[in-house]
This record gives structure tokens, sequence and C-alpha cells, in this order.
């Protein structure tokens, strides 16, 4: 068993800031502790963490035609029996080779955005173009092929006797060669780092790994696009980071990733960009880097950024630059300043 060590605690161990005594858990309390040790308890800095009064969206024509995955134009879904739109007028566009988080509350749209992706529900209003073809009139059978869905349940899309014969089911329904078929499940096999479970039964395996059989057989499809439903729920600290390495991973081979989640930590780690869905709207669009910043926007859709992050904020006011996301560069650069601190000293 795998357990998580506070940012905070981790943090305090590597600065040894007071010695025995560790840093607080709190972050404002925290923050003072850090701004004592660096001597700047009144800093001379005017200008601290201001949240942004804007929100920012990425321009949907950032990216030439040829490079974008997903173009996302208005797109509008009211379900069945209801009057409100579940999501009403979105636009986006995710260039190929891009990791991307998408975030917000729960029913505020996320889910419905990922169904019409993949052609599980027709738009109300609005087109989507998976690398440039329009969506409308491809079967879910065609899509498959260009847009993967990992759910967050892997077990709803296990039914096979065998971890090989799941990941070689959909490539037989494509009808490719013998040759190929093997070809494409020896490499799932081998990215997901399977092979020795090759011949294991899918329900024998630990949810995580059932997780993995759910990517592979996905990913030997080839689709230019993998999304990831909520794919950390009931992971231990260990399965979570190993499933996301393995997410990004995929995008370093070519695949363009979109990953729905609630856990703000690995959100901040892997992805380069961030949508903030709430109320049906696509609320923010932004590099990752600045998408923390919008706090109050943030907590509307019941999110709080991750602990380091909010320290780094409260930590500008000494000096601490915007956009850090980790605790490694957040410990890089605190360390920094207690150096420039000590020289200014001797100097």
């Amino acid at each position: 068993m795998y357990v998580h060590v506070p940012d905070l605690a981790r943090l305090g161990k590597s600065l040894n800031i007071n010695g025995d005594h560790p840093l607080s858990l709190d972050v404002p309390k925290a923050a003072v502790q850090i701004k004592t040790w660096l001597g700047q308890e009144k800093s001379t800095f005017e200008k601290g963490f201001s949240e942004p009064t804007t929100y920012p969206q990425t321009p949907s024509n950032s990216e030439s035609k040829k490079d974008v995955a997903v173009e996302v134009k208005n797109l509008t879904y009211t379900y069945p029996g209801t009057s409100s739109p579940a999501i009403s007028n979105m636009t986006f566009c995710i260039p190929k080779g891009q990791f991307v988080g998408i975030i917000g509350q729960n029913g505020g749209g996320k889910t419905t955005i990922m169904k019409c992706l993949v052609g599980l529900l027709k738009p109300s209003n609005g087109e989507i173009f998976l690398d440039n073809k329009p969506l409308s009139g491809q079967k879910v059978g065609e899509i498959a092929t260009q847009i993967g869905l990992i759910l967050q349940n892997p077990d709803t899309q296990l039914f096979c006797m065998s971890v090989e014969e799941e990941i070689r089911f959909g490539l037989e329904n494509l009808k490719l060669e013998q040759s190929e078929i093997e070809k494409r499940t020896e490499e799932s096999l081998k990215i997901t780092g399977l092979s020795n479970y090759r011949t294991l039964y899918p329900f024998k395996l630990s949810l995580g790994d059932r997780r993995k059989v759910a990517v592979a057989s996905i990913v030997a499809m080839r689709p230019q696009v993998l999304i990831f439903d909520e794919p950390l729920t009931g992971q231990d600290y260990k399965g979570r980071y190993e499933l996301v390495n393995l997410a990004a991973e995929l995008q370093q081979a070519g695949h363009t990733v979109i990953m729905i989640s609630h856990d703000m930590e690995l959100v901040a780690k892997y992805t380069e960009r961030t949508l903030v869905v709430g109320r049906g709207e696509l609320l923010l669009d932004a590099p990752t880097r600045d998408v923390f910043d919008h706090v109050s926007l943030l907590r509307e859709t019941y999110i709080d950024p991750p602990e380091i992050i909010r320290l780094a904020q409260e930590l500008r006011v000494c000096g601490l630059p915007s956009g850090l996301l980790s605790i490694e560069h957040v410990t890089e650069e605190i360390n920094n300043l207690k150096i420039s601190a000590f020289a200014g000293e001797r100097s």
C-alpha cells in the first residue's frame, strides 16, 4: 500500500526550515513560517498574488487546420424531456499531440461533452470535427477508430476470457490482416506493461490493471485522440500515477490526450491546458499554469487549487514567480530565494 505524504510535509522536510518543528500543514500558517525563514515577514515586494479579473479563452483558430485533432463549434446538447441545455454554445479547438484536462463540478457538462465527442449523443446544435472531418454522418464504429474512450469503470468495457483476446477483439472487428493484429496486440501489451498477463482472465486482475487492459484494447486500434473519463476513481496513490504516466507516454508517442478528472494535483502535474466547465458552459480555457490563478471562478465549480499551488500563490509577495505547479518547482524557487537572501546578508 502506497500512502501519499502531503506536499507541505514533503516541502518542510526538503527545506528543513525549523529543524525539529515541522512545517505547518495549514497553507497560510506554512506561508508565514517560510516568510520568516526567508527573512521576509514584511516583504518589500509590492505585488503579491492577485487574482486575474479576466477569463481568457484559447482562440479557436489558434492552430492551423492540419494540426487540429478536435474542433468543437457552438456545441449545444439538451437531453430529451428537459428544457435547459446540458451544455450550451461551447467552442474550443485541441491541437494534435496536446494533453488537455477538463475539470468542473458534477453535472456541469463534462460527461455530456465526452459523449458528444465519441458519437454517443448527437448535438442539438453545433458541429464537431475530428481531424478536420465532420462527426455528423459517421457511425459510432467509424468514430472509434479516431477517438478512443477509457471509461471510469473499466469493467463496463471488458468481456473476453483473456487480456490478449480483449485487445484482439476490436482489431478483428476492423478486419485487419492477421499479421497486423499480432503486431498491434504485442505493441499494446508492451506499452501498458501487460505482457505477462496476456493469458489471464481480466477480472482476476486488480482494478488498476483492468484499467490498463481497457487502455490497451483502445490503443491497439490506434485512434488519434484518447479520452480518459475520471480514470483515477478508486485508485490508490501508486495506481493513480501509473495510469496517468501511461497517458503521458501515449501523448509522447503522438496521441492527443483528454483527461476528465477531479484530481487537481494530477491535472496540474500533467496537462498543458485545462478547460473549466460549469453550468453547461465553458467558463475558462487556458494554459494549466494560468488556470489555477482563477481561484474565485474555480470555487464556483467547487474546485480548490492543490495546496502546493496555493502556498506558491501566498509566497509571490516574497518574489516567487507565477505558474509554479509542482512541489519540485516550488522547492527550487524557495531555495533560490533563500540563497539570494543569504548572499544579500553577506554583501
